[in-house]
């Protein structure tokens, strides 16, 4: 880019949905539930990344068995399926175990779009699991306009 050229605000990534959880999720177990949620205001034409980062904690210690499937989706619990996570979990740490999901979204008008992360145990697991988060180990979803 040539010396004195101005930047159209398009090449500069724009965040424009941000949520922080700092307690953590509602526990699951076999039915899929939402564990976070963002909304935010699109504009036509443009793309969206959707990004998660979290930890995954089980109430059980079955390093076979112990899993939990994780999706990005549109809207809610039945909405289209954009990004998804399996995580293991081979022991029920205090922690959890630190996971990352990322979809893209292209808008196909103007308006105001809901993003949420779910989870769902898979069949085999015994255990309850959730997001685990925290004031000082905080889960983000965060959705940022791609530059063009």
């Amino acid at each position: 880019m040539p010396a004195g050229q101005k930047i159209r605000n398009l090449f500069i990534a724009t965040r424009v949905g941000t949520t922080k959880l700092t307690s953590s999720g509602p526990t699951f177990t076999t039915t899929e539930t939402v564990q976070a949620s963002v909304t935010f205001p699109y504009e036509a034409g443009l793309t969206y990344k959707i990004f998660f980062i979290g930890n995954a904690l089980t109430s059980v210690a079955n390093a076979t068995t112990e899993q939990t499937n994780y999706r990005i989706r549109e809207d809610g619990i039945s909405g289209t399926q954009l990004g998804f996570a399996q995580v293991a979990m081979p022991n029920a740490s205090g922690n959890g175990y630190n996971f990352a999901m990322y979809a893209e979204w292209a808008a196909p008008g103007n308006g105001s779009k809901t993003i949420v992360v779910t989870g769902q145990r898979v069949s085999a697991a015994t255990g309850t699991h959730r997001i685990f988060a925290g004031a000082t180990q905080p889960a983000f979803l965060t959705v940022d306009v791609i530059p063009t």
